[in-house]
């Protein structure tokens, strides 16, 4: 599991550069095959490594591994999604008063009118539970596992999202922003088990 990841790490940082992100939201040209990979540090023991595979602009594989936690998530696009070998898939929960929800907040907010604080607030009021844990990635990655039921934030870079958005919607998960629409985008991300991002949409 380990040497996977490491040996995804190597093959990732020797490809050509102009086709490389690395910390940074690069996708020089979406006709060619564009790799972005990422490492999170965050407090421990929630942090990542995140990498994903883009090609034409489509997201086609994805890995998060959390060193502390011994966890690794994958998914190839159409081939499911798995952790430690295992494959996964979203919550039943159905009720929005009933889910786990996650959600982060921008490094710096100050400036922010739109800071994620109000939105915090009105799903705080609807729903069971909230957490922060850290790391976007692995937030993700809890949608698809079924531990939690949603995962929202805003103001992110692609390479936070890429790999576990291909893993929370391989796990039948929707992947939306905060107007319903699909699709991976950074500035307004929203992934639910799908049964309950109609009743989560009107407070975004």
């Amino acid at each position: 599991m380990k040497i996977q990841i490491i040996a995804l790490i190597i093959a990732f940082l020797i490809l050509p550069s102009s086709g490389i992100s690395k910390d940074k939201n690069v996708i020089p040209d979406v006709k060619r095959i564009n790799y972005s990979w990422a490492s999170e540090r965050v407090h421990k023991p929630f942090w990542g490594i995140s990498v994903a595979l883009e090609i034409e602009g489509d997201i086609v594989f994805g890995a998060v591994y959390a060193p502390a936690l011994d966890d690794y998530y994958m998914a190839q696009k159409g081939q499911g999604a798995w952790k430690n070998n295992q494959l996964i898939n979203v919550s039943s929960e159905e009720t929005l008063a009933n889910a786990m929800i996650t959600t982060g907040f921008a490094c710096l907010r100050d400036y922010r009118e739109d800071n994620n604080l109000d939105r915090f607030c009105r799903v705080a009021r609807a729903t069971t539970g909230q957490r922060r844990f850290g790391s976007a990635a692995l937030d993700l990655c809890l949608v698809a596992d079924g531990q939690v039921d949603a995962f929202w934030e805003q103001a992110l870079n692609l390479y936070d999202i890429a790999a576990g958005a291909l893993i929370a919607q391989e796990a039948g998960g929707s992947v939306t922003d905060f107007s319903g629409n699909p699709g991976v985008f950074p500035e307004q991300i929203l992934v639910t088990n799908n049964k309950v991002l109609d009743q989560l949409l009107p407070l975004m």
